[in-house]
Protein backbone atom coordinates (compact mmCIF):
# COMPACT_ATOMS: atom_id res chain seq x y z
CA UNK A 1 0.00 0.00 0.00
CA UNK A 2 2.87 2.35 0.57
CA UNK A 3 3.10 2.35 -3.56
CA UNK A 4 -0.80 4.85 -3.40
CA UNK A 5 1.24 6.87 -1.00
CA UNK A 6 4.34 7.25 -3.16
CA UNK A 7 2.13 7.90 -6.17
CA UNK A 8 -0.48 10.57 -4.81
CA UNK A 9 2.72 11.93 -2.45
CA UNK A 10 2.10 15.47 -0.89
CA UNK A 11 4.02 17.41 -3.69
CA UNK A 12 1.51 15.30 -6.23
CA UNK A 13 -1.19 16.58 -4.77
CA UNK A 14 -0.22 20.29 -3.75
CA UNK A 15 -0.13 20.68 -7.73
CA UNK A 16 -3.35 19.16 -8.30
CA UNK A 17 -5.51 21.60 -9.02
CA UNK A 18 -8.76 21.03 -10.98
CA UNK A 19 -10.59 17.79 -11.76
CA UNK A 20 -11.42 17.44 -15.68
CA UNK A 21 -13.87 14.52 -15.47
CA UNK A 22 -14.98 12.15 -12.88
CA UNK A 23 -16.56 8.98 -13.43
CA UNK A 24 -17.74 6.07 -11.26
CA UNK A 25 -18.16 2.28 -12.41
CA UNK A 26 -19.90 -0.38 -10.72
CA UNK A 27 -19.57 -3.89 -12.22
CA UNK A 28 -21.34 -7.22 -10.45
CA UNK A 29 -19.57 -10.25 -10.82
CA UNK A 30 -21.65 -13.58 -11.05
CA UNK A 31 -18.91 -16.05 -11.95
CA UNK A 32 -18.66 -19.26 -9.95
CA UNK A 33 -15.15 -18.14 -8.49
CA UNK A 34 -16.09 -14.60 -7.04
CA UNK A 35 -19.64 -13.35 -6.14
CA UNK A 36 -20.08 -9.62 -5.60
CA UNK A 37 -20.04 -5.68 -7.02
CA UNK A 38 -16.19 -4.40 -8.03
CA UNK A 39 -16.55 -0.35 -8.31
CA UNK A 40 -13.58 2.25 -9.56
CA UNK A 41 -13.72 5.92 -10.04
CA UNK A 42 -11.70 7.33 -13.00
CA UNK A 43 -10.79 10.80 -12.53
CA UNK A 44 -8.91 13.34 -15.10
CA UNK A 45 -6.75 15.42 -12.78
CA UNK A 46 -5.22 18.38 -14.18
CA UNK A 47 -1.47 19.86 -12.05
CA UNK A 48 0.44 22.59 -12.43
CA UNK A 49 3.96 22.04 -12.19
CA UNK A 50 7.16 24.56 -12.11
CA UNK A 51 9.43 25.09 -14.33
CA UNK A 52 13.35 26.36 -14.29
CA UNK A 53 11.53 29.88 -15.22
CA UNK A 54 10.19 32.22 -12.79
CA UNK A 55 6.28 32.63 -13.07
CA UNK A 56 5.94 29.62 -15.38
CA UNK A 57 4.05 25.99 -15.10
CA UNK A 58 3.24 23.41 -17.20
CA UNK A 59 0.07 21.72 -17.32
CA UNK A 60 -0.22 17.80 -16.72
CA UNK A 61 -3.30 15.79 -17.15
CA UNK A 62 -2.90 12.40 -15.63
CA UNK A 63 -6.04 10.13 -15.21
CA UNK A 64 -6.00 8.57 -11.81
CA UNK A 65 -8.29 4.88 -11.76
CA UNK A 66 -9.49 4.77 -8.01
CA UNK A 67 -10.55 0.68 -7.72
CA UNK A 68 -11.78 -1.67 -5.09
CA UNK A 69 -14.06 1.54 -4.17
CA UNK A 70 -16.11 0.99 -1.05
CA UNK A 71 -17.62 4.84 -0.49
CA UNK A 72 -18.09 7.24 -3.15
CA UNK A 73 -19.48 10.27 -2.34
CA UNK A 74 -20.29 13.91 -3.67
CA UNK A 75 -21.76 16.91 -1.88
CA UNK A 76 -22.70 20.47 -3.61
CA UNK A 77 -22.78 23.24 -0.92
CA UNK A 78 -23.82 25.80 -3.55
CA UNK A 79 -26.20 24.90 -6.42
CA UNK A 80 -25.18 27.94 -8.15
CA UNK A 81 -21.40 27.67 -8.70
CA UNK A 82 -20.03 24.13 -9.40
CA UNK A 83 -16.35 24.18 -9.53
CA UNK A 84 -13.93 21.40 -9.17
CA UNK A 85 -10.74 23.85 -9.19
CA UNK A 86 -8.88 23.35 -6.11
CA UNK A 87 -6.43 25.08 -3.88
CA UNK A 88 -3.12 22.91 -2.46
CA UNK A 89 -4.93 22.59 1.07
CA UNK A 90 -8.61 21.55 -0.29
CA UNK A 91 -6.89 17.74 -1.55
CA UNK A 92 -6.22 15.42 0.96
CA UNK A 93 -5.14 11.81 1.06
CA UNK A 94 -5.41 9.65 4.41
CA UNK A 95 -4.91 6.28 5.08
CA UNK A 96 -7.30 3.80 7.61
CA UNK A 97 -5.32 2.95 10.54
CA UNK A 98 -7.24 -0.64 10.97
CA UNK A 99 -6.91 -1.40 7.21
CA UNK A 100 -5.15 -0.75 4.09
CA UNK A 101 -7.69 1.03 2.84
CA UNK A 102 -7.49 5.15 2.15
CA UNK A 103 -9.56 8.04 1.48
CA UNK A 104 -8.90 10.67 -1.25
CA UNK A 105 -10.74 14.02 -0.18
CA UNK A 106 -11.33 17.23 -2.75
CA UNK A 107 -13.06 19.85 -0.47
CA UNK A 108 -13.74 23.69 -1.62
CA UNK A 109 -16.43 26.36 -1.00
CA UNK A 110 -18.87 24.78 -3.84
CA UNK A 111 -18.43 20.96 -3.67
CA UNK A 112 -16.85 17.89 -1.05
CA UNK A 113 -15.62 14.70 -2.66
CA UNK A 114 -14.28 11.88 -0.72
CA UNK A 115 -13.57 8.45 -2.25
CA UNK A 116 -12.77 5.81 -0.06
CA UNK A 117 -10.52 3.03 -1.98
CA UNK A 118 -7.51 0.42 -1.99
CA UNK A 119 -6.33 0.41 -5.31
CA UNK A 120 -5.02 2.46 -7.47
CA UNK A 121 -3.80 2.92 -10.99
CA UNK A 122 -2.37 6.06 -12.90
CA UNK A 123 -0.85 7.08 -16.62
CA UNK A 124 0.11 10.34 -18.00
CA UNK A 125 -2.36 11.54 -21.15
CA UNK A 126 -0.17 14.59 -21.61
CA UNK A 127 1.40 17.72 -20.73
CA UNK A 128 1.47 21.59 -22.04
CA UNK A 129 4.62 23.31 -21.96
CA UNK A 130 4.48 27.11 -21.60
CA UNK A 131 5.40 29.25 -24.85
Amino acid sequence: MAEIESILNPTFLLNLVSIETIQYYATIDTSIKEEGMESKVELKVMLLKPTEKEHEVNEHFYELILTHVTNYQIDFMNEDNRTFEFDPDEVQLERDDKSDVYILSFINSSVSIYIKFSGLGMKLLNFNEPK
